[in-house]
Formats: C-alpha cells, sequence, structure tokens
C-alpha cells in the first residue's frame, strides 16, 4: 500500500532549509524550482530580487471547476494575507516572507507545503 502525504514533501524542505539559512547567516540562496507532483499537479517556487520573499504557485488542470465551489475564498481564509495574484501560468500563488515567519514558521511552512489539500479542500 503506498501511503500519501497531505502535504508536498520538496515545497516543505526548500522551504525549511531556506528559513534555516536566512537564521544562521542572513542570507537566503534563490529559488527557482519547478515540481510535478503525482496527480498532475505542479508547483512552482522562485524568489524574486529579494530573495526573502518565496512566490509558492500552484497549477491544476481542473482549478477552474473547483472555482465553483470556493477555492478561492477557500484560500483566502486559509492564507490571508499570504494569498498573492496568481503567478502566470499558474492558477494560485502564496508568498513566504522568510523575514516575518518567526516563531510560528515551522506551522506556517507546514500550511503552504499543503496548497494541494487546501485546494482540493474546497
Amino acid at each position: 500500500m503506498i501511503l500519501l502525504e497531505f502535504h508536498n514533501r520538496i515545497v516543505a524542505e526548500t522551504l525549511t532549509s531556506r528559513f534555516e539559512a536566512f537564521g544562521e547567516t542572513g542570507k537566503v540562496p534563490a529559488v527557482d524550482i519547478t515540481i510535478a507532483d503525482f496527480d498532475g499537479v505542479l508547483f512552482h517556487l522562485s524568489s524574486g530580487e529579494d530573495k526573502t520573499k518565496i512566490t509558492v504557485s500552484i497549477g491544476l488542470k481542473f482549478y477552474h471547476e473547483l472555482q465553483q465551489y470556493g477555492v478561492d475564498d477557500l484560500m483566502k481564509r486559509v492564507y490571508g494575507d499570504r494569498l498573492v495574484e496568481a503567478e502566470s501560468g499558474y492558477d494560485c500563488s502564496v508568498l513566504v516572507d522568510l523575514e516575518t515567519l518567526g516563531a510560528d514558521a515551522a506551522a506556517v511552512i507546514e500550511q503552504v507545503a499543503r496548497l494541494r489539500r487546501n485546494c482540493f479542500a474546497a
């Protein structure tokens, strides 16, 4: 039997490693990663000029169908101010600011890594 996790491990590990690097050195390596998940979902993690701000985007072939079930409202409730305009070619984007994560960093990272699960919850 295959046990699937609720979150995307690569998203979680990438964000965690960047947060730890920022805490240790004050510097963050740039990130530009595209992840194809088992069910055709695409993730894109990228940092712009300010490497402490990482955008996590998700692309689902059927996102427009989820919209009729309230996925946009659910994303606003779950991610609040972290929800930003969707990156071109993706359906939903969340901005993670490593400078403001603070003590709840692990919880925020876990919530962002559950982006696909939260879309399906609609």
